[in-house]
C-alpha cells in the first residue's frame, strides 16, 4: 500500500508544458517506466530511482526542420509520439520498439491535432486535416439499414402487385446503398 512516501523526485529542463489545456502532455507511464518529454527527447526513467535508462530521439523530419516532441504515449512494449509542427498540431506520428530502442514505424501526415490521438488494442487513431472543405460524410450504419430494409420491403410489395397483375410469381429486390463522395 502505497504510504505518501516519495521514492525520488529530479529535475529536468524543459519538462514543462505551459498550455496543458490545448496541448497533449508530456508524461507517459507504464511499468517500462515513466517516459518524460523535453524539447525533441524523451526520457525513460526508472520507476524506482529515476535514473535515466533510455533516452529516445525525434526521427529526423522530411523536411529536415527543427521541430519539438509533442505527444507521448506507452502500449505494452511501444513508444508512441508525435513530432510538433505547430501549435497543437503535429505532422508526424510514430512508434519506438521499446526493447531494440528502434523505430517500429513512422506515418508523414499533414496537419494531425495533437488533441486527437488516441491508442486502443495496438492501434492509434487519429483525425488529420487533408483540406478538407466540408465535413466528410459519416456513416450511420443502423439507419441505412433500416433505410434498406423499409425500401426493399416496398419493392416486394410493389413488385408483388405489379406480378399479381401480370401473373409472376417472384419479386424482385432492390438494394440500396449509400451515396460516397471522396472529399475534393
Amino acid at each position: 500500500a502505497y504510504n505518501g512516501v516519495p521514492y525520488w523526485e529530479r529535475e529536468m529542463l524543459g519538462a514543462e508544458r505551459l498550455y496543458i489545456t490545448g496541448s497533449s502532455g508530456n508524461l507517459a507511464c507504464s511499468t517500462q517506466g515513466l517516459f518524460v518529454v523535453t524539447g525533441s527527447k524523451c526520457h525513460r526513467l526508472d520507476l524506482l530511482t529515476g535514473e535515466t535508462r533510455a533516452t529516445y530521439e525525434l526521427p529526423d523530419s522530411p523536411g529536415g526542420k527543427t521541430r519539438g516532441w509533442s505527444y507521448v504515449a506507452v502500449e505494452g512494449d511501444t513508444l508512441i509520439g508525435s513530432a510538433s509542427s505547430g501549435y497543437n498540431f503535429s505532422g508526424t506520428v510514430f512508434a519506438y520498439d521499446l526493447g531494440t530502442g528502434q523505430i517500429k514505424w513512422r506515418y508523414d501526415g499533414l496537419v494531425i491535432r495533437d488533441s486527437t490521438l488516441a491508442i486502443q488494442g495496438g492501434k492509434v487513431f487519429f483525425a488529420e486535416h487533408r483540406g478538407q472543405t466540408h465535413v466528410p460524410v459519416v456513416l450511420d450504419i443502423k439507419a441505412w439499414s433500416a433505410r434498406n430494409a423499409a425500401l426493399k420491403k416496398r419493392a416486394v410489395e410493389s413488385k408483388k402487385d405489379d406480378d399479381e397483375e401480370e401473373g409472376h410469381d417472384a419479386p424482385v429486390v432492390a438494394e440500396v446503398t449509400p451515396e460516397v463522395k471522396p472529399a475534393p
